[in-house]
């Protein structure tokens, strides 16, 4: 980070908990899609 700020001074650096607020494309449907892996149908 030292060096991006060193390089960008305005850059605006948010540091987020996404245990606490994963993003809301990143779900138990599309994980699954990303690595390859056909959902089932339970």
């Amino acid at each position: 980070m030292t060096k991006l700020t060193q390089v960008y001074p305005d850059a605006e650096i948010v540091y987020r908990d996404l245990a606490a607020d994963p993003l809301p494309h990143l779900s138990a449907h599309t994980l699954p899609a990303i690595f390859g892996q056909a959902e089932s149908e339970d």
